[in-house]
């Protein structure tokens, strides 16, 4: 018997590594958002096959961001590869679906091969606002309220694990698993 994919993410971040800092706050914002992202510093496991993973997210995400800035354009390397990835997946898709989002952490030189992409501009407040609302509105997040660490592990395994319909009762429940290391239900330990 076949077994579903259960993958809780719903943006890949990409980034080059000298913009790791950044890169990291843009995933905070976006878990205060009510986003759940896949970023290599905080869901590549140890021992894990990076590549294959990497490669899986990118497949699996129904959206990708792609950091920007002088740094990422003028370097060669894994996010290069990442692009590619994520261009030939965007080749899969109707040209009216929105997948790939170029944002430019800084002011910089967007790649010709991303600028058929609307960008967006992280370091303007009012952009990175605008950001947030189109990602909530497309992934249908509304009245979301950020409680902390606590709600990232709610919003991650909400969807993986049929919890109460109390979110307090979800959340305190979400917690004792988390600290069980595992959900009921599940075959495998949930941070696997």
């Amino acid at each position: 018997m076949e077994q579903k994919s259960l993958f809780p993410y719903q943006v890949f971040i990409s980034y080059a590594k000298e913009d790791k800092k950044s890169a990291i706050e843009f995933y905070n914002e976006l878990t205060k958002h009510g986003i759940i992202s896949w970023i290599d510093l905080k869901d590549l496991n140890p021992g894990a096959n990076w590549d294959l993973s990497i490669d899986r997210a990118i497949k699996q995400c129904p959206y990708i961001i792609v950091l920007l800035s002088n740094n990422s354009i003028a370097k060669k390397g894994y996010i290069q590869k990442e692009i590619k990835k994520a261009l030939d997946v965007a080749d899969t898709i109707p040209d009216d679906n929105i997948y790939i989002l170029p944002v430019r952490l800084e002011p910089c030189k967007v790649p010709d091969r991303l600028t058929k992409w609307q960008w967006s501009d992280f370091y303007d407040p009012q952009e990175k606002q605008k950001l947030f609302q189109f990602l909530k509105k497309c992934l249908g997040i509304t009245n979301f309220q950020y409680w902390g660490r606590t709600t990232a592990y709610y919003c991650k395994y909400k969807r993986l694990s049929k919890l109460g319909s109390d979110p307090i009762f979800s959340l305190l429940l979400l917690k004792l698993r988390a600290q069980i290391g595992f959900i009921p239900g599940l075959e495998a330990p949930f941070w696997v």
